[in-house]
C-alpha cells in the first residue's frame, strides 16, 4: 500500500465519478471475499461497498494480486481517503449498487485512514415489501430487506452444479404482508433452530444483498452464494426503527414452536382475544402457570417514581445498564447499544394490583405511539420546570379499564 502524507484538500463525491481520476473520502459499509463457485480459475476477489457523506454508494474490488497490499488495513466501519484506482462500468445481472460505475484497486491505489470522517449511517438501503411484490421479472440489483421471520421450513439439500447445498425456506413478515425467502449454502448456518428458538419473540432478520426472483406469479427472495449475508436481531438503529413502526409495533409476534416435521412455525396476533386465557392479577402473582394471559383490570397509574420506563434488546429480552454508554443482553450474550423502551404501569382488578410492563404492541394500541416515541417526548418535556414524572398524555389512560 502506498501512503501519501500531503494530499490535496479537494475531495470528490461518489455520484460524480466517471472514467477519470478521483479522490474520495468514504466509509466501508460492506467488505467480503468472493470466489465464483462456477469459475475454473477460482480467483479470489475482495469486494467492498463504499459510502460518502452524501450517503451515495459505489462498489470497489481488489483483485487477487493486490489483496495482500490492502487487506490488513481495510475494515467495515473504517473511514478512509482513497485515490488512484480504475473506473469501469457497473454491468452484470447482479449489481450491488445503483451507481453506473465500479472501482478497481490498482498497485498505485492509495488508502489513508480518515479518523475525522464521521458517517453514522450503517449503509443499508432497505427495499419495501411493496417494491418487492410489484416485480414482474427478476431484478438485476441486489437488495437489502428487513422483516420478522414467521416460519422456517425444515432444511433439505439441493444439487448445485454437482455440489450438495443446504436449503431452508423462510417466511418473512413486513408491511402487513409475507414473502418467501430461499436460503442455501453457508447462510443457513445463521438459521439454526437452537438460535432462533431462544428469543422471547420472533426474531428480526436483515437480508443483505439478496436477489428478487420471479417464478410466474410468485415473487420470492434468494441469497447469492459467497455474496449475501444474514443478520439475526442485529444491534442497529434500523432494527429499532423497524420494530417501532406502527404496522409492526401494533402486532404481537408469538415465539416459535416446532411442528412434527421439525419446522419452526408461529403466528401473528393483532386483535384476537381468547377468553380461556383470562386470569386475575392475584393468580398471576402466585405464579401457578407459565404462558400468555389476559387481565381485565383498570389502569391505576403510570409508575410515578420518574422511572416509568425499562429497556429491552431488539431480541425482546429485558436488559440492564452495563456501562455509561451501553447495555448487556443475557440472551444475545453481548453488549448492545440500541434498545427499545418499555412503559411500566400499575393495573388493578378486584383481587390485587401489580406493575405491568407494556410491550410495543400494547403501548402502541393504548397510546397510539410506541414506547420510544413516548420517551423522546418526555425528554423534550424535561425542559419545562413544571414537568410531570411521565409524559402528560399518559394521564389520558389512567382510570381506563
Amino acid at each position: 500500500m502506498q501512503l501519501q502524507n500531503n494530499m490535496e484538500d479537494k475531495v470528490d463525491s461518489i455520484k460524480c465519478i466517471t472514467a477519470w481520476k478521483w479522490r474520495l473520502r468514504v466509509k466501508i459499509v460492506r467488505l467480503w471475499f468472493y470466489t465464483d463457485p462456477l469459475a475454473e480459475d477460482n480467483e479470489k476477489l475482495l469486494h467492498m461497498i463504499l459510502m460518502d457523506q452524501n450517503l451515495d454508494k459505489i462498489q470497489a474490488t481488489v483483485k487477487e494480486p493486490y489483496i495482500s497490499m490492502f487487506v490488513d488495513d481495510l475494515y467495515v466501519g473504517g473511514a478512509f481517503c482513497m485515490t488512484s484506482f480504475s473506473v469501469v462500468p457497473n454491468i452484470g445481472i447482479m449489481k450491488m449498487t445503483h451507481h453506473r460505475f465500479k472501482l478497481l484497486f490498482q498497485k498505485g491505489t492509495t488508502v489513508i485512514p480518515e479518523p475525522s470522517l464521521q458517517i453514522r449511517d450503517s449503509g443499508f438501503s432497505f427495499c419495501s415489501m411493496f417494491e418487492i411484490l410489484e416485480k414482474k421479472s427478476d431484478y438485476h440489483y441486489l437488495i437489502d430487506f428487513i422483516g420478522v421471520i414467521t416460519s422456517v421450513r425444515h432444511q433439505t439439500e439441493v444439487d448445485y452444479y454437482g455440489k450438495k447445498l443446504k436449503l431452508m425456506i423462510l417466511e418473512i413478515y413486513a408491511d402487513g404482508k409475507k414473502v418467501q425467502c430461499n436460503v442455501f449454502g453457508k447462510c443457513c448456518d445463521s438459521l439454526d433452530n437452537s438460535i432462533l428458538m431462544k428469543f422471547e419473540r420472533l426474531p428480526v432478520i436483515v437480508l443483505q444483498s439478496f436477489k428478487i426472483k420471479v417464478y410466474g406469479d410468485e415473487v420470492c427472495l434468494q441469497n447469492v452464494l459467497n455474496v449475501s449475508d444474514i443478520l439475526i436481531n442485529p444491534d442497529l438503529q434500523e432494527t429499532v426503527r423497524f420494530l417501532e413502526r406502527l404496522d409492526v409495533a401494533s402486532y404481537h409476534f408469538f415465539s416459535f414452536k416446532k411442528n412434527i416435521h421439525g419446522s419452526l412455525v408461529s403466528y401473528i396476533n393483532h386483535d384476537s382475544f381468547d377468553w380461556r386465557r383470562i386470569r386475575t392479577i392475584q393468580l398471576i402473582q402466585q405464579k401457578m402457570e407459565n404462558g400468555f394471559f389476559f387481565v381485565a383490570g383498570k389502569i391505576k397509574q403510570v409508575v410515578g417514581d420518574g422511572h416509568w420506563w425499562s429497556f429491552s434488546c431488539v431480541c425482546g429480552h429485558s436488559v440492564q445498564k452495563h456501562s455509561h454508554d451501553n447495555f448487556y443482553c443475557q440472551v444475545c450474550d453481548k453488549n448492545i447499544d440500541n434498545v427499545i423502551a418499555r412503559v411500566k404501569i400499575i393495573v388493578e382488578d378486584s383481587t390485587s394490583s401489580g406493575i405491568f410492563v407494556l410491550l410495543n404492541a400494547a403501548a402502541t394500541k393504548l397510546f397510539g405511539k410506541s414506547c420510544s416515541v413516548a420517551l423522546d417526548q418526555f425528554q423534550k418535556e424535561l425542559n419545562d420546570f413544571n414537568h410531570p414524572l411521565h409524559p402528560a398524555f399518559f394521564e389520558l389512560v389512567v382510570g381506563k379499564e
